[in-house]
């Protein structure tokens, strides 16, 4: 089993956009790994600029056998990370250069 990870961050209202130009991108490094042998599993880890955490990326959580209490925990971090980078995003574009960014 060869394991495929793509991390997408659209912002909420693109978010089936990028899914569907993601999932296209992979097509020839999938059917490359299937034609030498291997078994590919290509899944996507979607965490939208506001912090939503899509369903595909539970199911990512569950295809690594992670526990529900690990699945939430993981889920919260990403989704808080998420704000956090749109905020520092979002305060660079309005300071016009002015800002420094904050120890991570």
């Amino acid at each position: 089993v060869v394991n495929i990870l793509e991390l997408t961050c659209p912002f909420e209202d693109n978010r089936a956009d990028r899914e569907s130009g993601k999932t296209h991108k992979y097509e020839e490094l999938v059917e490359a790994i299937q034609k030498n042998g291997y078994d590919p599993h290509f899944m996507t880890i979607e965490v939208g600029a506001l912090g939503f955490v899509l369903w595909s990326t539970m199911e990512a959580f569950d295809q690594f056998g992670l526990k529900s209490e690990e699945k939430e925990e993981l889920r919260r971090e990403l989704s808080k990370t998420a704000i956090e980078c749109s905020y520092y995003i979002w305060k660079i574009y309005w300071s016009r250069g002015k800002w420094e960014p904050p120890e991570i």
